[in-house]
């Protein structure tokens, strides 16, 4: 929370980092609360607990949907392009001469290429596609993921049964897949 009180986009993404490590952790095998663990011991071996890169992706994805911070981007991107490409529709607002209501009229826009040419409707696409791929990284998503995936569960099965079996502890780990965890009936 910044000095007057508010709480920022920053606050926010602490937060969802935090609560996305304690559920990576509480699905790990073996599973732990990381904090009860941050509170026993500052120094916490991520490598000794075992969580599937499908539960990682799935549960990571979950959490910038929560969330809110997945980029939509390309999303965007994708939708523009194809509205040039493919054309599209557009609302025009006109004033009824009658009794002077707003009325709505939908008008179908043709395609840049019938506007411009082919020749200038790929140059624009390509122009596009250009400043998509520059702008690739959001910030707000890129610092989740990576500050989630250096302290996250190792997904090296054989690693973390071998540490127990040094800590004199026979761990069994089990493959599953979270949806099924999640929505068990």
């Amino acid at each position: 929370m910044n000095g007057r009180g508010f709480i920022t986009q920053y606050d926010v993404l602490d937060k969802a980092i935090h609560e996305c490590l304690c559920e990576l952790y509480k699905r790990a095998q073996p599973s732990i609360n990381l904090n009860k663990l941050a509170k026993d011991s500052s120094d916490i071996n991520y490598n000794h607990y075992y969580l599937s890169d499908e539960n990682y992706r799935y549960i990571v994805n979950m959490y910038l949907d929560a969330y809110g911070l997945k980029s939509l981007w390309s999303d965007y991107c994708d939708t523009i392009k194809e509205y040039l490409t493919k054309g599209g529709f557009k609302d025009v607002f006109t004033v009824d001469n009658i009794n002077k209501g707003l009325h709505k009229v939908t008008k179908e826009i043709p395609p840049l290429s019938e506007l411009i040419g082919k020749e200038n409707s790929d140059k624009a696409i390509e122009y596009i596609n250009n400043c998509e791929t520059y702008h690739t990284n959001h910030k707000i998503e890129g610092t989740f993921r990576l500050s989630v995936m250096n302290n996250s569960p190792t997904s090296n099965k054989q690693n973390v049964i071998d540490y127990w079996k040094l800590q004199g502890k026979d761990i069994k780990i089990k493959d599953y897949n979270i949806e099924e965890v999640y929505f068990k009936s």
